[in-house]
This record gives C-alpha cells, sequence and structure tokens, in this order.
C-alpha cells in the first residue's frame, strides 16, 4: 500500500476513531486502526466489537493495499507531526509513515486479523437533517444508565409513532424525552434501543457533520451515515420500560422562571451541597418568587428569583446534577417547571416547546 493524505483530514477521522478503540490482551488488534484502499479513496476503521467506525477521506492512491496500525501510537504521531501531507506505506506489516520533516517506522499487525464490522445493505428507514438529530440525541443521551444493572436503561430508545420519533433516555431517576417530527409515517414501526456509547459518539459525530444523516437498521444492528463517516453497532436486546406511566398528566404548581437564571442558582446550590448533591426549591406563589436551599458540611445558601406562578405554592428538592444537566441543554430562554407533590417526579420542559420533557424523580430533604 502508498497513499498520501492531508494531516488534518487523518487527525479528523483518528480522534473519533480513538474513543472506540479499546485495549485487550486477548484481543489485541482491538488496539489498532484499520487503514486501507477503497475504491480510490483512504478508509480508516475502528471497532471495539459492540461499535464499529469507519471514515473514507480523499487520498492520492499510488498502491492498493490494507494493514492495522496501533492506535494509540499512530494518533500521538499525527498530534505531533505539523506537515500538511502524510505519506503512508507498508514494507510487510511494518507500516512506513513518511512527511515534510519526519521518516518513521510502526509496527503493525495484519488487516486479515481486522474483526469484520457489519454493514447494512438494506434502504434507511430514514433520513433527516443531521442538525435535527443532533439535538434530538443531545437532549437525552446524558439521562441514559451507565450501569450495568439493567442494560436496557444503558441505552437511548428510538420509537416511531406514526409520523413521530421519539427518542428516549433513562437511568430510572430521570427520563428525557425528545420527539422529532418526521416527514412522513414510517413504512415499518421503528423501536430499538441503541447502546449510550454509540449515541455519545454519533453525537460528537453529527456536531461536526452536515446535510442528511440516514439510519439503518438490520435484525441486531443500526447504523447511521452521513458524509463519509459512518457509525454500525449492535442494538441492546430486550424491552424498554413503558416509561409513559410515570409522566405527570397535571400539575398543582406551574412556574415560568428563566432557563440561565435557575442553572446558576443550581450551580451555586452544587457549591454548598457537595455531600448530599440536593437543591430544595420553594415556590411562593403570592410573591411569585422561587427559592432554593442548598446546605452542606461548609455552610448554607438560598437564592432568590422573580418568576411566573401558576396555582399553588409548592416545594421539591432534586439532586443538583439532574437538574443542572437538563438546563444547560435547553435551547429556550425560559423554562416550565412543573410539580404536584415534593415526592412525585417534577417535570420540565422549554417554554413554547411540548415536543422535549424532561422528568426528575425528587429526592428526600
Amino acid at each position: 500500500m502508498k497513499v498520501s493524505c492531508k494531516r488534518e483530514n487523518i487527525l479528523k477521522a483518528l480522534n473519533s476513531l480513538s474513543r472506540v478503540v479499546t485495549t485487550s490482551s486477548t484481543l489485541p488488534i482491538l488496539g489498532n486502526v484499520l487503514v486501507k484502499t477503497d475504491q480510490g479513496r483512504m478508509k480508516l476503521s475502528a471497532t471495539d466489537l459492540e461499535m464499529g467506525v469507519n471514515f473514507w477521506l480523499g487520498a492520492k492512491i499510488e498502491e492498493e493495499g490494507e494493514v492495522t496500525i496501533p492506535a494509540r501510537i499512530f494518533v500521538d504521531y499525527i498530534n505531533n507531526n505539523s506537515d500538511e501531507n502524510i505519506d503512508i506505506g507498508t514494507d510487510g506489516q511494518v507500516v512506513v509513515v513518511n512527511s515534510d520533516h519526519y521518516s518513521t517506522k510502526i509496527n503493525g499487525l495484519a488487516a486479515d486479523e481486522f474483526p469484520i464490522i457489519p454493514r447494512i445493505k438494506e434502504e434507511p428507514v430514514f433520513e433527516m437533517m443531521v442538525e435535527t438529530l443532533q439535538d434530538a440525541v443531545s437532549k437525552v443521551v446524558f439521562a441514559a444508565s451507565t450501569g450495568e444493572t439493567n442494560p436496557t436503561l444503558a441505552g437511548v430508545l428510538f420509537r416511531s409513532d406514526k409520523d413521530n420519533l421519539k427518542v428516549v433516555a433513562t437511568d430510572s431517576y430521570r427520563l428525557a424525552e425528545r420527539v422529532i417530527k418526521l416527514k412522513k409515517v414510517l413504512e415499518k414501526d421503528l423501536s430499538v434501543i441503541v447502546p449510550t456509547k454509540t449515541v455519545a459518539e454519533l453525537n460528537r459525530m453529527l456536531s461536526n457533520s452536515m446535510g442528511e444523516v440516514g439510519v439503518y437498521v438490520s435484525d441486531n444492528q443500526i447504523m447511521f451515515r452521513v458524509d463519509d463517516m459512518e457509525i454500525v453497532s449492535r442494538l441492546v436486546e430486550g424491552n424498554y420500560p413503558a416509561y409513559e406511566s410515570i409522566m405527570p398528566t397535571g400539575s398543582v404548581t406551574r412556574v415560568v422562571v428563566g432557563t440561565k437564571e435557575l442553572l446558576r442558582d443550581t450551580k451555586m446550590a452544587a457549591v454548598f451541597s457537595r455531600e448530599t448533591q440536593k437543591i430544595k426549591l420553594m415556590v411562593d406563589k403570592d410573591v411569585g418568587m422561587l427559592k432554593s436551599l442548598s446546605k452542606g458540611q461548609t455552610g448554607e445558601n438560598i437564592s432568590k428569583m422573580e418568576v411566573e406562578v401558576e396555582g399553588a405554592s409548592g416545594e421539591i428538592t432534586f439532586n443538583t446534577r439532574y437538574l443542572s444537566d437538563v438546563l444547560a441543554v435547553v435551547d429556550s430562554s425560559k423554562i416550565i417547571l412543573e410539580m404536584t407533590d415534593k415526592l412525585k417526579p417534577g417535570l420540565v420542559k422549554p417554554l413554547n416547546d411540548d415536543l422535549y420533557r424532561y422528568i426528575i424523580m425528587p429526592v428526600k430533604d
């Protein structure tokens, strides 16, 4: 193999691929990136056996071939090399890398040892603008579980409902749901759970992309394709919880509050409640006031802000991180906080946007 490519293009690909690479004493090949020629372009791939990522780069191909390169060394080399063009060749399993200021040899592994990343050849289940899907996944992925107690919660649900696509994540303490309006009703109902790690990587990939993203689904795999990149992942087996049953259907207290202001006060509360991570919200309807109380071993703090209140006065206590997580991703300048009782879930949603809901379980004072 002998190819030449822009350093900045290789670096962009490696920054994503390196997050997929894993170190395994039993399968050393998983610590490598596959570099190969593919129909006049250079293709870089990485996999951890559950998720695979492919990048296609424009390159000058002088000789076809393929090889795998240790990802950590390759990333460090490209990061520290400031030359504009990188030439990559092979001498058996030795990778020869040259640029204006460097002549380098890296010991690789044979490409035929690299696991096959499945490709879904069916037509996409749906396509949508990158910014639409990225907005949805960024607003829910942080709510997914990171544990293994319940594998179905360690993933994000993608479920179609007529001409809507619901994207949902929960760790059983909070739940985020974003609804996307589809251009048309899907030909087949969709209900799949995508691993959290895959969705997090998809979120990063979409944030640097433009145009449309295609979503492809087979029996146990899903693929997201955009520009010259694609992510292929296994699906999580099992049934997602019937979360609709916990969605509040009404409220006793409804508060309209500034998003940035409440985020500021929540961060302040976290300073004083490091041990408990609690923020107590107290709504006074008579004066249109929202007070937040936090206290811990270092002291206590009370914050006040004027708000719009409908219904009765009330109070509820939340985990500070769970509240700040949602406030950090809401686009609206104001949010609606609804509550019925201090022991029942609270609802957060952007003002004038019924397509996003965030449910938080309260904690004891």
